[in-house]
């Protein structure tokens, strides 16, 4: 029963990221057909020119080898960014099942009927390693059924090799999410704790690429998955990585077991210290928690921190890398090209937009999908209803989420970006101070237009509005990543929400994408009064 409760729930995850990675598959191997061509010369070209790029993106991607084949090609770029997505998969699974579930009481009510903790846990980590093998074999289907339109062929033994290593990081994943969540409380926190070490781990990889922290780089999951490299030439499953990876998963799984049986329902993990104090039955006095607006800030105080200091930490780390960068773009022509979109203009301010902005546009996406969950979680869990009971009209509700989202976006902004530009200043990069502020300014309405097509999706489907986000922001992202390479007109390119932030920096402001994020945030956020209005809670 366990298993099948498991199957029914871990449903949405598993489309949404399947979907993801095999449009993702497909697109990539069309797209390397349409721009490298089928005869050696233009591939040779090609890779000369992608080789050089991928050498500017190794603290994301591995580092290119054989681009010249689809086969090398998509080893970069497609199963080199699948880590990213089943990362995100793994930890928002592993935080449903150690909090999520609790924090619903069902956990309480599995336990009262006579399951095990053991049995709970290990029956989940079965379950999505299940999912995972099932999303691996879709993925790589779709990804060898692009080849073969576009008139290319996969070694298959070398594409069900990259399908063991891509479900080994997967479950890999899922279990440090497993035990890292044993020490939050709630589900909000157990996320973010989670994407703050998952996320460490990523970058730990990244910078081994560059040529740093090579010494710690083993312990990163990410670094063992690029051991294998399957479809090229020469390359092959590491089986040394593949068991390290399982290994941990084993581990893992065990040490969430520990855990889970040494604590109370509802607790961390963390030894609890006794309080002495008299108990407290009056109301906190605290005058942030009475004002609007600012109470919700001030309950996300400690989330805005943390996720303000994993921003800064981020732009200061791809800032160190920047030099380098820009070295190398002097030196090879076609890099500039790039950069500069076929223009002229200054590289710096170029490469400080490309890097900072898009990583920053990520991080953000990823700050609105969690506020976004914890609006559907309020309504799931009660926390709305007692709110409308105070009594609160529905109304305020709605506004004070677009405030509250508004302000901890600026926060955010605020000051990732004053750190980050004293870090790139500090590097010797001549970047305008004040085309940069405006820049980071300018996504606060991206922010806010994501928080405004969030609240129409939980208006419509609460339960799935998280993932349905997701998916459109992560369409966003592949749009803008894939236009390039497709030559897409200007009415597909504005379907990415990306797409309406452009390269301030470096171009200015994008007055028509202002535009249309007002637009969006004006009819998103209405549409959501309107149906705050009108629906049932928690319906």
């Amino acid at each position: 029963m366990m298993l099948q409760i498991a199957l029914r729930q871990g449903r949405g995850g598993l489309v949404a990221t399947t979907a993801i990675a095999a449009f993702n598959g497909i697109a990539q191997s069309l797209g390397y057909a349409a721009i490298a061509g089928h005869s050696p010369a233009t591939r040779a070209a090609f890779a000369a020119q992608m080789e050089l790029v991928g050498r500017q993106l190794t603290f994301l991607l591995p580092v290119p080898a054989q681009v010249e084949t689809v086969a090398g090609f998509l080893q970069w770029r497609h199963f080199g960014t699948l880590p990213l997505v089943y990362g995100v998969w793994a930890l928002l699974a592993a935080a449903g099942a150690a909090r999520g579930d609790e924090e619903r009481g069902h956990v309480e009510q599995w336990l009262a009927a006579g399951l095990s903790r053991a049995r709970y846990l290990v029956s989940r980590v079965a379950v999505f390693a299940l999912l995972a093998t099932v999303s691996a074999a879709v993925t790589c289907g779709a990804t060898l059924l692009g080849t073969a339109w576009a008139g290319d062929a996969l070694p298959l033994a070398g594409l069900v090799a990259q399908g063991i290593a891509l479900v080994a990081l997967s479950v890999c994943c899922y279990a440090i999410a497993l035990v890292v969540t044993q020490f939050a409380v709630t589900g909000r926190t157990a996320a973010g704790i989670g994407a703050a070490v998952l996320g460490a781990l990523f970058l730990i990889a990244g910078a081994a690429r560059s040529g740093g922290f090579e010494g710690v780089a083993p312990l990163s999951p990410f670094w063992q998955y690029e051991r294998s490299r399957p479809l090229i030439t020469g390359g092959s499953l590491d089986p040394t990585s593949v068991m390290w990876l399982f290994g941990v998963a084993l581990l893992g799984t065990a040490g969430a077991v520990v855990l889970f049986a040494r604590r109370d329902l509802g607790s961390s993990a963390l030894p609890r210290r006794v309080s002495r104090a008299a108990p407290v039955r009056d109301p906190a006095r605290r005058i942030t928690l009475r004002l609007p607006v600012i109470a919700g800030i001030d309950r996300q105080a400690t989330g805005l921190i943390a996720w303000s200091i994993g921003l800064s930490a981020l732009g200061i780390f791809l800032g160190s890398l920047l030099p380098t960068m820009i070295r190398l773009a002097k030196e090879v022509p076609i890099i500039r090209v790039i950069v500069l979109r076929g223009g002229s203009g200054d590289l710096d301010a170029a490469f400080v937009g490309a890097v900072w902005g898009s990583s920053a546009l990520l991080v953000l996406s990823s700050y609105v999908i969690a506020q976004v969950a914890a609006w559907a979680a309020d309504e799931s869990e009660g926390r709305l209803e007692m709110a409308l009971s105070a009594p609160i009209p529905r109304w305020r509700i709605v506004l004070e989420r677009i405030a509250t989202l508004t302000v901890g976006a600026s926060f955010l902004v605020l000051v990732a970006s004053v750190i980050v530009g004293t870090a790139t200043r500090a590097q010797g990069l001549s970047v305008d101070l004040a085309k940069f502020a405006a820049a980071s300014a300018l996504l606060v309405p991206l922010v806010v237009t994501c928080g405004a097509i969030g609240a129409v999706l939980i208006g419509w489907r609460p339960r799935a509005a998280v993932w349905l986000l997701g998916l459109v922001i992560v369409a966003s992202y592949f749009i803008q990543q894939l236009a390039p390479m497709f030559g897409f007109n200007d009415l597909i390119r504005h379907l990415s929400l990306f797409e309406l932030y452009g390269t301030p920096l470096l171009d200015g402001p994008n007055w028509r994408g202002l535009a249309i994020q007002v637009a969006i945030i004006a009819v998103g956020f209405g549409t959501a009064l309107f149906s705050m209005s009108r629906r049932d809670i928690a319906r």
